[in-house]
C-alpha cells in the first residue's frame, strides 16, 4: 500500500492531488469512492515532490534541491509544467495566498516568491534563520513560519518585499516535536504531530500560544479545510 504525505483536495470535482514521501511523481485521483481512489493522472519533477499548496488551477509543489515548481492542473489527467524557480536551500513547503508562495528552504531559511504570473515565478524576500525551516503556513496577510530550532514564528507579509516577524513560541517546531505539515485557518494553526493534531492560538500574533494536542482515530497526515478542518489519511492503492 502507498500513503500519501499531503493531499490537496477539490471536493466539488471529486479530485485530489496527492504526493507521496520520497516519490518524484505528483499523482491527481478520482475520490467520488473514498475507499477505492483511482489514479487519473501524474506530472513527474526532478526531484521529490515534498508539499502541493492549489489556486485555481495552479498547483505548486517543493521539490528538494530543484526549487518550486507551478503546474497546469485544468486538466488533471495531463498536469503540465508552467514554471519553475530554484531557491539555494532545500524546499521542502509551500503555502500560497494573495499572488506570493512562502517556501520552507530547509537549511536556507524561507523564501517568498512572486507567483502572479505561474509561469515566471521569482523570488523577492528572503529570511535565513539559524536552524531549519521545514513547514509554513499562511492566510491572507499572516503566516507561521516553523524552525526546528527556535520554534514557531508569526509573520505579517502584508508588504511583499518584506515580512515582519511578529512573534514566536517555542512549544513546537519543526522537527524537535514531529511537526510534520502546517495549516493556518484565521487565528490559528493546526498542526501535524505524530499522526495527531496540535492547535496553536495566533489571536494575538505577539504572543502566540500552543494548546492541546487532539487525536485522531487514523493517521493524521495532512490538515485540509474549506469549511472545517479534516485531517485525511488516503491510500492510493
Amino acid at each position: 500500500r502507498t500513503y500519501a504525505s499531503e493531499v490537496v483536495p477539490r471536493f466539488e470535482e471529486n479530485l485530489a492531488l496527492l504526493q507521496v514521501d520520497g516519490n518524484p511523481t505528483v499523482f491527481a485521483a478520482n475520490v467520488a469512492n473514498p475507499d477505492a481512489p483511482t489514479k487519473i493522472g501524474g506530472f513527474q519533477t526532478l526531484g521529490e515532490a515534498y508539499a502541493l499548496d492549489l489556486v485555481g488551477d495552479t498547483l505548486f509543489v517543493t521539490t528538494w534541491d530543484n526549487g518550486l515548481y507551478d503546474l497546469n492542473v485544468s486538466n488533471p489527467a495531463a498536469p503540465a509544467l508552467l514554471g519553475k524557480v530554484n531557491t539555494p536551500g532545500r524546499a521542502v513547503d509551500v503555502a500560497v495566498a494573495n499572488g506570493y508562495a512562502l517556501i520552507a528552504d530547509d537549511w536556507g531559511g524561507w523564501r517568498k516568491v512572486n507567483v502572479t504570473d505561474p509561469a515566471h515565478p521569482a523570488i523577492i524576500a528572503e529570511t535565513i534563520t539559524p536552524g531549519e525551516v521545514l513547514q509554513v503556513a499562511v492566510d491572507g496577510d499572516r503566516a507561521v513560519i516553523l524552525d526546528n530550532s527556535l520554534g514557531a514564528f508569526t509573520v505579517d507579509v502584508t508588504d511583499p518585499g518584506q515580512p515582519a516577524i511578529q512573534g514566536r513560541t517555542t512549544g513546537i517546531s519543526g522537527a524537535v516535536d514531529q511537526a510534520e505539515d502546517l495549516a493556518l485557518f484565521g487565528s490559528h494553526t493546526y498542526a501535524i504531530q505524530g499522526g495527531n493534531v496540535r492547535v496553536m492560538d495566533i489571536a494575538n500574533p505577539s504572543a502566540p500560544t500552543v494548546g492541546n494536542l487532539v487525536t485522531t482515530p487514523g493517521t493524521a497526515r495532512s490538515p485540509v479545510s474549506y469549511t472545517h478542518l479534516r485531517a485525511h489519511e488516503t491510500v492510493l492503492d
